[in-house]
């Protein structure tokens, strides 16, 4: 399960914050939940204002793609060495300056570009 943090501003005062969350999930496909709800000061972003963020990427690495899987994995034909990208790993970890990655149109407005990258996993997936 995937879970996403948002941030909405509202002209109306709610009192009652289930009301809210019963509507957004009568409104939202049945694959899309809220499964909670809070009140935010105002200048909270759910974006700029994260503390800390996980990524996960995969890549499905054999001749012919998983069709189950084509909307959630890179297909890489080419045989990966594991090995190596396991060692090549544990260069990400550690304080690094990402300004060179920044949207140009936005550079000026990144609070800081160094960002700490504190673990770096790979993992091979079974092939069924």
């Amino acid at each position: 399960m995937k879970c996403k943090v948002v941030h909405f501003f509202t002209p109306f005062n709610y009192d009652n914050l289930e009301e809210i969350h019963a509507a957004l999930n009568g409104l939202l496909p049945s694959d899309i939940r809220v499964r909670e709800i809070s009140p935010a000061s105002a200048e909270f972003h759910a974006r700029f204002s994260a503390k800390s963020k996980i990524y996960h990427y995969k890549i499905y690495n054999d001749s012919v793609m998983d069709p189950f899987q084509r909307h959630f994995a890179y297909h890489s034909v080419y045989k990966l060495n594991s090995a190596v990208m396991k060692e090549a790993a544990k260069y990400f970890v550690g304080k690094h300056d990402f300004s060179a990655f920044a949207n140009s149109s936005h550079r000026d407005g990144v609070p800081d570009p160094v960002k700490q990258i504190f673990r770096f996993d790979l993992k091979e997936m079974v092939r069924y």
